[in-house]
């Protein structure tokens, strides 16, 4: 759950959760544990590098999420990503339309990735001009690594200010882990600059990142009974 803070006029918010499952095939029994993660924003075009994140414990799994805001159509602009020259598969795509613009939000990940700093980092490849991108890539282990989702990202979206939160169809357990990213653009006719959100009190931030107009924010939160971030 996050609370968005007082924003002038029209915005665009895309909160999206996931449900990681652990690895019980292990005798340890193992807890799905957050590892890293390496954050920024970068401007560029057609092929765009985020940088490297640093892997480490067994049965991995990197999460990258990114967006950005500017395009007059909706469309699927982002084309591909890589994490050391290894494809990621597409987890999420959605697209929002507010204050003429849409907001276009993606997720991929990669399980099994090898302890270390893989080379090249992670690099996304689009057919749009030069546009400033947030991004995110976060570093888990003790993943069921052939399954690793309890089911597909949930999402909330909206345009206005308020609290936004997801809610899973089923928690993953004591020893899974609730994921969520959150996305919000402020348009030019509320000032340009969102304030932060708000992690629920339950949750650990991970993240944060301003660029312009844009603001992105990952929190993660232990299984059990609770459902809703």
């Amino acid at each position: 759950m996050h609370r968005l803070g007082t924003l002038l006029a029209v915005m665009v918010v895309i909160l999206a959760g996931l449900v990681l499952i652990p690895n019980d095939a292990r005798a340890a029994d193992p807890v799905v544990t957050f590892q890293s993660v390496a954050s920024g924003s970068v401007s560029c075009s057609t092929t765009c590098g985020f940088g490297a994140i640093t892997v480490s414990g067994t049965d991995t799994i990197v999460i990258m999420t990114t967006f950005f805001t500017g395009q007059s159509t909706s469309g699927a602009w982002v084309t591909g990503a890589t994490l050391g020259g290894t494809t990621m598969t597409q987890l999420a795509n959605y697209s929002l339309s507010g204050d003429g613009r849409y907001s276009q939000f993606y997720m991929f990940y990669l399980t099994n990735v090898a302890v270390g700093t893989p080379s090249g980092g992670v690099t996304v490849t689009t057919s749009l001009g030069s546009i400033f991108w947030i991004f995110s890539m976060e570093s888990f282990s003790n993943v069921n690594t052939a399954s690793p989702f309890a089911q597909t990202a949930v999402t909330a979206t909206g345009t206005t200010q308020t609290t936004y939160s997801v809610t899973f169809p089923s928690t993953p357990g004591a020893n899974g882990l609730l994921v969520d990213e959150l996305a919000i653009t402020c348009g030019t006719v509320c000032g340009g600059v969102p304030n932060a959100g708000t992690a629920g009190g339950s949750q650990t931030q991970r993240w944060s990142k301003f660029q312009s107009t844009e603001y992105g924010q990952g929190s993660t939160l232990p299984g059990g009974s609770t459902a809703t971030m």
